[in-house]
């Protein structure tokens, strides 16, 4: 995945990398590594991280076959070709705080209900159920 901006899929926060901080300010974009639906899943709960594999002002991809793309949620097939991806410009944007707030209340009441019914069907336990809520409180 390539971005210039600090998360993806309605505000998730992908990586945090103190030795490589990430800025929709510095010009360059970061390369993340998604490992599929569960990694997607995990990421959007918050128990995980995208591992950063690299950060850049210029990229280059070469494909040699024909590969899923997809920009801005637009999927398509990407004939073999050669992707150059760079700085073009800036553009300011606006974010409602009051609207992310309610986001996140809302992805916190799922995922506890998703937890009790696990904890019900003995998935697992109550131990394991408050570790989790507490962890994920902490990595707010």
């Amino acid at each position: 995945l390539i971005l210039n901006i600090p998360s993806f899929m309605g505000g998730v926060k992908l990586w945090k990398d103190e030795s490589r901080p990430q800025s929709m300010h510095d010009k360059k974009f970061e390369v993340v590594a998604l490992y599929g639906s569960g990694h997607m899943g995990s990421l959007q709960v918050g128990i995980t991280r995208a591992p950063c594999l690299a950060q850049g002002s210029a990229l280059v991809i070469k494909t040699k076959t024909t590969l899923p793309m997809q920009v801005d949620g637009e999927p398509w097939k990407m004939e073999p070709t050669t992707i150059e991806v760079t700085h073009l410009n800036q553009a300011w944007m606006l974010k409602n705080e009051n609207a992310r707030a309610a986001e996140a209340g809302d992805l916190s009441k799922v995922l506890n209900e998703v937890m009790k019914d696990c904890e019900e069907q003995g998935i697992i336990t109550g131990e394991q159920h408050r570790h989790i809520l507490a962890e994920l409180a902490r990595r707010r």
